[in-house]
């Protein structure tokens, strides 16, 4: 990943868990709609994937080095992202789904009962929220990163 995208990832990591977590905002009420999100997003990834293997833009991606990573080629970049983009998407429909089932209460407690003082409901729901977040964040980076390959 580039340098820059890995600090986005972490400032919007962070920040959207900091901010849910204050604001008391409750993740089972968007856990639906954050799995067919997801699902979509996987669902572009694959697509995204298919029309890489029937363009001629997946020559150029394989022969040309990354102007970033020297020592990668822009395919290797790019599948790379997606690689990254998928793992996220998987975790956040894992946590979306343990949301839903409502057995979050009891995993949350036994793993986090040394934090007493803080909401373990609370910390899980950012935590869903923050992983929510990074799907929408990748694929923007998917995105610019093809966009910017068909210009050049």
């Amino acid at each position: 990943m580039y340098k820059k995208h890995k600090c986005t990832t972490t400032i919007t990591f962070v920040s959207v868990f900091i901010l849910t977590f204050f604001l008391n905002i409750n993740f089972e009420d968007v856990a639906s709609d954050c799995i067919s999100i997801v699902s979509f997003a996987l669902a572009v990834y694959a697509i995204c994937i298919s029309a890489l293997i029937g363009s001629p833009l997946l020559e150029s991606l394989r022969s040309n080095i990354d102007a970033q990573i020297s020592d990668r080629t822009q395919l290797g970049v790019i599948k790379n992202y997606i690689r990254i983009a998928i793992f996220i998407s998987v975790i956040t429909l894992v946590l979306a789904c343990i949301s839903k089932i409502k057995i979050n209460s009891n995993i949350i407690m036994l793993i986090l009962n040394k934090l007493n003082y803080l909401n373990p409901q609370q910390l899980f729901s950012s935590l869903c929220f923050a992983f929510f977040s990074l799907n929408f964040l990748f694929i923007i980076f998917i995105f610019m990163f093809i966009i910017n390959r068909q210009v050049d």
